[in-house]
């Protein structure tokens, strides 16, 4: 395949670009020698970057994922020293390029992932970083990794972006699913086989297949919770394994209705925790918003239009009622310790357990259930 390289000139602060013929076969070292031949330049004053590292001369094109969009960049300079000597962050080392795994909207499925380094001042893959990321902080997160760039010959910082090796659309990065390198066992059904797996971070590894069917009966089953700073996510099925899914991209692999199911319920979830949330009373519409603070007594909501009591939430005012109203919701309900909610008690005993984060509590002493109140106030 034809492919463009982009050569920098450290000698004459200057860039040509050129385009050469390779072969999936090829090595860095023939990809180096076919570079100094178009350019007549000398090939061992050469080294060719990608993702912000040298890449080493054993290395395999085929290695790369090279997409059709691909332009590699070359580095010319006076020795072969400079390379290693002056700029110790030119020394030779292929990055792992291909080991990531991302959710694919254009491909609409999981697909292998390819990293790619940009400069955050000009955009330009012409860069060195300073070091390696040691974790998936250091790529999700803005200005951490510092690097050089040929084209704007700054020091700045590392975008990094990552691309599904199929399509090279930009997606999102799954960084709870890991390659099955070592043939490790589904917590549910056992199996060893597949090429991927989901991993909450605790090494309890989970098949796709089990994935989609616990979240998608946690989904039916209410059993999503608040977690800080998560949002509404779903813990690790292993027994008393206390991590979760951090990551909310992760639940695609449900299916677009599936997920789309999803939001609604975190949405309405989180409205129902602010204060200024509220939910259109209308059975045609119950949308679900957050209207902020004004002096009119009535809201409209956003979707179809009609107003409502902002008092007492109903379509027909019963704010004259509103003493008895007041006694009512004193008596029947009270907000859950741990997350706040209000929480209705229609009867039953007074341990409670709250729909939004899970927590067993006491209606009468609003605390989180224990065996004083098993004892002492179970049925009062």
């Amino acid at each position: 395949m034809d492919i463009p390289v982009i050569i920098h000139d450290r000698r004459t602060r200057s860039k040509i670009q050129i385009q050469i013929r390779i072969d999936e076969s090829d090595t860095i070292r023939v990809v180096e020698d076919k570079i100094a031949k178009a350019a007549k330049l000398n090939a061992g004053q050469l080294s060719v970057l990608l993702c912000g590292k040298v890449l080493e001369q054993d290395t395999s094109i085929k290695d790369l994922l090279l997409g059709p969009t691909t332009a590699l960049v070359a580095l010319a300079v006076e020795t072969i020293q400079d390379k290693t000597v002056k700029d110790e962050s030119l020394t030779p080392r292929t990055p792992n390029v291909g080991s990531f795994y991302v959710y694919c909207k254009t491909c609409e499925d999981i697909e292998r992932g390819k990293l790619r380094v940009y400069c955050s001042l000009c955009s330009s893959t012409a860069v060195v970083v300073l070091r390696d990321p040691a974790g998936w902080d250091d790529v999700l997160k803005s200005k951490v990794i510092e690097l050089k760039c040929e084209d704007c010959e700054q020091q700045s910082f590392a975008t990094f972006k990552f691309k599904c090796i199929k399509c090279s659309e930009v997606c999102a990065p799954l960084s709870q699913v890991r390659g099955n390198w070592e043939n490790s066992e589904c917590c549910v059904c056992l199996d060893d086989t597949q090429l991927f797996v989901f991993d909450f971070g605790c090494n309890h590894s989970i098949c796709r297949q089990c994935f989609v069917e616990y979240c998608s009966t946690s989904l039916a089953d209410g059993k999503f919770r608040f977690r800080s700073p998560y949002g509404y996510t779903l813990g690790c099925p292993s027994l008393n394994c206390d991590y979760c899914l951090r990551d909310v991209h992760h639940l695609r692999a449900l299916g677009a209705e599936k997920y789309k199911q999803y939001q609604i319920v975190a949405t309405e979830k989180l409205i129902a925790l602010d204060e200024q949330g509220f939910f259109c009373p209308f059975p045609t519409c119950g949308m679900s918003f957050i209207w902020e603070s004004d002096n009119d007594a009535f809201i409209s909501c956003p979707e179809c239009l009609r107003r409502f009591c902002r008092q007492c939430k109903s379509v027909t005012c019963e704010c004259l009622n509103e003493d008895e109203t007041k006694r009512t919701i004193v008596a029947t309900t009270k907000k859950c310790p741990g997350c706040h909610t209000d929480t209705e008690r229609n009867g039953g005993c007074a341990h409670m357990q709250c729909t939004s984060c899970g927590l067993n509590w006491c209606f009468r002493c609003v605390k989180p259930w224990s065996d004083e109140c098993q004892w002492d106030h179970w049925f009062d």
